[in-house]
């Protein structure tokens, strides 16, 4: 039930613009809706041929969070960051979240250390130091990139951590309820859908299809 209610909440955050870091309690102020100033529709100039969102740079340079906070629950860890500044009309939002059980930390908690980025840190719903951006499309959910190739490097300072993201492609995916069910779930056993939600509709989990000619890169980022 805890994995559920920290996925839940960072799905939040991905969520709406409206719960930027500094505003406040992210579990009080973000809404499933979202601000309905953000609920418009995206303006298909923003789109290109590729069908890719035109404002996510191929290359993030030597830009830096414009803001930054973070939050730890029962030994998982999130990094957030607004890498857009609040003038732009579609947020951009980095996440770092490390959850132990999961991924690299398979049997155990999270551990500080250098952690390179492949098998199921590549997957948004199996990952244990996962890496994405969660873009504002004019929709909710908002349109995700899930690092594909990179480096994580971090340490732990009571329930913050502190370190860098090297080298890191993201690509775009989009969650599709064809996974496993979740009809049977009772609350007490394990989530079966690890970091990800459960559709209401069909009872199944969601799982991450890759969108190849849509892809964003960190070389390097301080956290």
């Amino acid at each position: 039930m805890r994995r559920r209610a920290v996925a839940t909440l960072i799905l939040l955050l991905a969520a709406c613009k409206s719960s930027a870091p500094g505003g406040g309690d992210p579990s009080v102020d973000s809404g499933t809706g979202g601000d309905p100033a953000d609920g418009a529709p995206i303006d298909p100039r923003d789109a290109g041929d590729d069908g890719c969102l035109d404002y996510v740079p191929d290359d993030w340079g030597a830009n830096g969070p414009i803001d930054e906070n973070q939050f730890s629950i029962d030994g998982n860890y999130t990094y957030y960051a607004d890498m857009a500044p609040e003038t732009e009309p579609f947020f951009q939002r980095l996440f770092i979240s490390l959850h132990p059980e999961m991924g690299v930390f398979a049997g155990g908690d999270v551990v500080a250390g250098t952690y390179v980025l492949d098998g199921d840190e590549l997957d948004y719903s199996w990952c244990g130091a996962c890496v994405y951006l969660a873009v504002e499309d004019g929709e909710t959910p908002s349109t995700l990139y899930q690092a594909q190739t990179g480096k994580l490097t971090f340490t732990i300072s009571g329930g913050d951590i502190h370190g860098t993201l090297e080298g890191a492609e993201l690509v775009q995916i989009d969650m599709v309820a064809n996974g496993p069910s979740c009809a049977d779930y009772q609350e007490g056993d394990p989530w079966p859908c690890g970091n990800s939600a459960c559709l209401g509709s069909n009872q199944l989990c969601e799982v991450q299809q890759l969108v190849p000619a849509c892809t964003t890169r960190f070389e390097e980022l301080t956290f």
